[in-house]
Parts: C-alpha cells; sequence; structure tokens
C-alpha cells in the first residue's frame, strides 16, 4: 500500500524545488532569506539544493513571508502569485504546456532580476498578459469544479 502524502508535504517539495528562482525574483540574497526564516544561509542553500527539504514548519513561515512579501509590494512583484498558484499550489489546473510556460519565465526572469534589480517593474509588466491568461483560465476552471 502506498503511503499517502499530506497537501503540505507536496506543496513543500515543489516550492523547495523552485525556491532559489522565487528568492531572486524578489532580490534577496540566501542570507537574506535565512534572516526572513530564522535559519542559516547554509541551511537556505541545502533547501535549494535539494540535500534538506522544507519541514512542515518552514514551509508554512515560508509562505507566510512570500504572502507578506506580495501584500506589501503588491504591483511590483505580480509574477510571484501567478508562480505559486500555477507551480505550487493548484499545478493540476493548468496543462503542462502553460506550466512549463511559466516555469521558463521564471528561469528567465530570476537571473535577470538579480543582475539589474531597478528592472524589476519592467520584468513584472512582461509578465501581465501571462497573468492575465493564467487568472482566466484557473476562474474557467475553478467554476468548472463548482
Amino acid at each position: 500500500m502506498s503511503e499517502r502524502r499530506s497537501v503540505i508535504e507536496v506543496r513543500s517539495e515543489r516550492l523547495r524545488s523552485i525556491l532559489l528562482y522565487i528568492r531572486r525574483i524578489l532580490g534577496w540574497s540566501a542570507v537574506m532569506l535565512g534572516d526572513k526564516l530564522g535559519v542559516s544561509r547554509q541551511s537556505i542553500n541545502k533547501i535549494e539544493s535539494g540535500k534538506s527539504g522544507l519541514s512542515k514548519t518552514e514551509y508554512l513561515l515560508l509562505r507566510r513571508v512570500l504572502d507578506d512579501e506580495i501584500a506589501a509590494v503588491g504591483e511590483e512583484k505580480t509574477m510571484l502569485p501567478i508562480i505559486l498558484e500555477v507551480l505550487v499550489d493548484h499545478p493540476e489546473r493548468y496543462q503542462a504546456e502553460e506550466r512549463e510556460e511559466i516555469f521558463a519565465k521564471m528561469k528567465l526572469v530570476a537571473p535577470a532580476v538579480i543582475a539589474e534589480p531597478e528592472e524589476r517593474k519592467t520584468v513584472s509588466s512582461a509578465w501581465k498578459g501571462v497573468i492575465v491568461t493564467a487568472t482566466l483560465v484557473a476562474l474557467l476552471k475553478g467554476s468548472k469544479d463548482d
């Protein structure tokens, strides 16, 4: 009999697998993220490299930090809620091509933001088409589920 994993365990692994990109998109160093979570830079590096997973507590704290960042910054980092929705929270609502497109754009954007943090607003503007499309798809699929 296979052991069933909890929603938090599944989402935690998904988030762990893209944490490096998210951190870079936010313009945070491993030290900065570690400070926000109360862990060391080395712990962040281990999580991002897959040498360590996120505990349930770390996952919940990380989500709180990300949610607070989304609320505080708003429009400037509009890509983050879409990344979390499509790649972490509800990938089953999206086709593989849609997930791959978001992932590819996330990988492309992350190094650019680190190199030129002042370009974050410009980069976020480029995401608006992706966001509108992903939001409409989610709403349409959500209404079909009701």
